[in-house]
């Protein structure tokens, strides 16, 4: 191995922690800052769509299933009734959790919480838990992993489409009001 391929080797390895730190910051922030917008469009319970009321009651939810003071649960359980037959504006935390591993599971989580459909990211989680993020935990946790420029490069393809999939799905989930609920 000349030292021309160990640079590129280097390179290569650099290249995946720095794609998937892009690609857990661009998705981190994009569902944050659209949650945000959500939030400032103060749509009332009643009209909300599902996942922006569960997020909404998802701290009372919290807090119920972990008390045993069954008056304490009981004011929480009404709280929640209260809220979601009103005509308050929601409220929620635009916190993402991404656990400093973003794979395909909390991809998900992430898809739902937004109201993005998974359809056609499902068959890429795979790709995220394995090609991407399996890969830079082994690169950062200083294993020596040989990684072919091809298969960087499909990775990187593949890691960028997601991202733009994702920025357009969460712009146009703003434009169609889809944080409301869908008229029968």
């Amino acid at each position: 191995m000349g030292a021309k391929d160990i640079a590129e080797s280097a390179y290569i390895r650099a290249g995946i922690s720095m794609l998937y730190a892009h690609w857990e910051g661009f998705i981190k922030k994009s569902a944050s800052y659209y949650l945000e917008y959500v939030n400032f469009k103060k749509a009332k319970f009643s009209v909300a769509a599902d996942t922006f009321a569960y997020l909404a009651v998802k701290r009372d939810i919290d807090e119920l299933s972990k008390t045993r003071d069954h008056v304490f649960g009981l004011r929480v359980y009404r709280d929640i009734i209260k809220k979601m037959i009103s005509d308050e504006p929601l409220l929620f935390s635009t916190e993402v959790d991404t656990g400093s591993n973003l794979n395909g599971k909390r991809f998900l989580s992430i898809l739902s919480a937004t109201g993005v459909s998974e359809s056609k990211y499902e068959p890429y989680f795979n790709l995220i838990d394995e090609a991407l993020l399996a890969r830079r935990n082994e690169i950062a946790h200083g294993q020596f992993l040989p990684v072919e420029r091809d298969s960087f490069l499909e990775t990187y393809d593949d890691v960028i489409m997601l991202m733009r999939w994702f920025k357009t799905d969460v712009e146009n989930c703003a434009s169609t009001d889809s944080y409301l609920q869908k008229e029968a």
